[in-house]
């Protein structure tokens, strides 16, 4: 504060009554703090004359002022010679700041009123990982492999059906070129030799009235003619027709097989024709088993 003095001389008593009024030229600043937790701006509005002197610190910090915030008027407070108020922003805005005087000895020339831009920080929100989304993309191409993988069973199956298809047509070529022999004439077998030296007598099997096969084994000959013997590999030597009514035998046992006196190499197919033989010698069992391929007669046909 200023201290005012007044001296006035009279030559006579007077009554005088004295006013005083006074005068402040100032400057209006203004600024604010953000707090982003809160969103609130701390906005601060100083006054200062022109030698620098902050008229909040005077008589004006005692109420003579009154501070609007947007047309509203608001509470402040005073801190280091400025008023002080909060507002809660959350976007950048404009906050228009005006000031009144209520001193009715003062008179106070400047501006009052300012407006001050509040800018709020933008925040980079993380992204959120947005697992529906991932889930459909999942659910996607998990529904696109599986529709190219049943597309490609499909065409490998139409792949396997046009070779099956193929396969069929070249067999029936095959069979087209070379007809499809049946069983002709008879067997006669004999027990040549056998482990337990028992006699049995000779059993002839009429293969083309009993054969609707493509092919048939010696142990199926066995037991067609009640030959009660236990040969080992007797399954794996095989009978076929073959061409100009022949026999075919092929042998895939351990037994020696014989035509005439010819040894049969094992797993190769040898052509028997009418009236010729053929000898199954089986060590391990001690058996010996001829079997001769006769055409027949008229009246066995």
């Amino acid at each position: 504060s200023e201290h005012i003095s007044i001296q006035m001389s009279s030559d006579t008593p007077m009554q005088v009554d004295a006013y005083l009024y006074t005068e402040y030229e100032y400057t209006m600043n203004t600024g604010y703090l953000y707090e982003e937790n809160t969103q609130t701006a701390h906005i601060w509005v100083e006054l200062a004359n022109t030698e620098g002197h902050r008229l909040l610190d005077g008589h004006l910090g005692n109420g003579e002022m009154a501070l609007y915030l947007d047309g509203q008027k608001t509470d402040y407070t005073i801190s280091e010679g400025k008023a002080w108020i909060e507002n809660t922003y959350s976007q950048s805005s404009t906050a228009h700041l005006e000031v009144r005087f209520m001193d009715p000895a003062g008179n106070y020339y400047g501006i009052r009123e300012a407006e001050e831009e509040i800018t709020v920080p933008v925040v980079e929100k993380e992204e959120e990982t947005d697992w529906f989304f991932w889930s459909v993309i999942g659910l996607f191409i998990i529904a696109v492999a599986g529709v190219f993988g049943i597309s490609y069973k499909k065409r490998k199956g139409q792949q396997t059906i046009r070779r099956q298809v193929s396969d069929l047509s070249s067999t029936a070529q095959v069979e087209t070129a070379a007809p499809k022999n049946d069983f002709c004439g008879k067997i006669v077998v004999y027990v040549i030799h056998n482990k337990n030296d028992i006699d049995y007598p000779p059993e002839s099997i009429n293969l083309f009235a009993r054969c609707r096969r493509e092919s048939i084994t010696l142990e199926w000959i066995l037991d067609t003619c009640n030959l009660p013997l236990d040969l080992k590999g007797a399954e794996k030597i095989i009978f076929k027709p073959g061409a100009d009514r022949s026999l075919v035998v092929k042998n895939n046992s351990r037994a020696s097989v014989l035509i005439g006196r010819a040894l049969l190499t094992k797993g190769q197919s040898y052509n028997l024709y009418y009236h010729e033989k053929v000898t199954f010698i089986f060590d391990q069992e001690d058996a010996e088993i001829e079997v001769h391929y006769k055409d027949l007669k008229p009246n066995e046909r």
